[in-house]
């Protein structure tokens, strides 16, 4: 029965980590600090599941666990505000304020984009997805993907001057 746990618990990492990572890179905007909190995030998830043992559906893993990845983050904030009031030379990237005001700007330049770039700078950019994989979600060639990434950058750099 043990053995059977592992696989499972193996096939949800195996699964579930790109996809949950591009999240938490999303939240946090750091590349290190999301590595650990997706470790983090998969312990408590895997506490989590052994303890309430065959009453999750699999459909209901990702949400589950992006909500274990934003509260391990939120307490990664709090740790990180705690080391930030005794050493002023640690630096602050949790701050909300900021990162609201560029959610702010980052949507007034999407809507200055056509429709098909909004969605493929959405994806390239926020998600982190490759070209290939964008091009697959969004049932279109690469060159496609390419062409319209570029115009989209174009049109971003020009609305900035």
């Amino acid at each position: 029965m043990e053995q059977t746990a592992k696989l499972d618990w193996h096939n949800i990492w195996n699964t579930h980590k790109k996809e949950l990572f591009r999240y938490i890179v999303r939240i946090t905007e750091n590349y290190i600090d999301a590595e650990d909190i997706l470790q983090d995030t998969f312990v408590k998830g895997y506490l989590y599941l052994e303890l309430n043992k065959g009453e999750l559906k699999t459909d209901s893993i990702i949400p589950l666990f992006k909500r274990i990845a934003k509260n391990v983050y939120y307490d990664y904030c709090r740790k990180r505000k705690r080391e930030l009031l005794s050493n002023p030379f640690v630096t602050d990237n949790c701050n909300i304020e900021e990162k609201s005001l560029a959610k702010l700007e980052l949507n007034r330049i999407l809507s200055s984009l056509l429709f098909n770039e909004q969605k493929v700078v959405t994806y390239r950019l926020i998600y982190g997805y490759s070209i290939r994989d964008t091009a697959a979600i969004l049932n279109k060639t690469e060159g496609s993907v390419k062409l319209t990434y570029f115009r989209a950058i174009k049109r971003i750099k020009k609305y900035a001057n």
